[in-house]
């Protein structure tokens, strides 16, 4: 899988430098640079303009759908939604608790439970039992 900072760049190269979100119909003009279509258009209402990043005259009537930034979005956009899923829906073996944490050390997945460092906690009804516990013992002292 790649590392966080590789998924960084590459959203950075299917960022349109006009509106600063990732393309949407992402059109090529003749510099090479590629934009939404809808800001391109904008910018070269009048029939032709300047690149916003290169400053190379172009005209508008040049433009070519950028096929291969669209698909590269739309893998991003899966890798996004894939993760999330994966983090959302695993639960610890031991605790059934949801995976929140990740131990760099281990680089395993942890829930609240296992990455407490002072955890004594063998099942789930010995928490509540703790947990009553300092309920009571807080009671008792106001």
């Amino acid at each position: 899988m790649a590392s966080a900072r590789s998924l960084k760049m590459m959203w950075e190269e299917v960022t349109c430098s006009i509106c600063l979100d990732p393309v949407v119909e992402p059109m090529c003009i003749k510099c090479g640079h590629s934009f939404c279509q809808e800001y391109i258009s904008q910018v070269g209402k009048d029939g032709g303009s300047v690149c916003p990043v290169c400053q190379q005259y172009f005209l508008l009537r040049h433009p070519r759908p950028n096929g291969q930034l669209a698909n590269m979005e739309e893998n991003l956009r899966q890798i996004d939604q894939n993760a999330k899923k994966d983090i959302q829906g695993e639960r610890c073996a031991m605790y059934g608790e949801k995976l929140h944490l990740f131990c760099e050390k281990d680089g395993k997945a942890l829930c609240w439970v296992c990455a407490n460092p002072r955890n004594t906690v063998t099942t789930p009804w010995s928490l509540l039992r703790r947990l009553l516990r300092n309920t009571r013992r807080c009671s008792k002292r106001h």
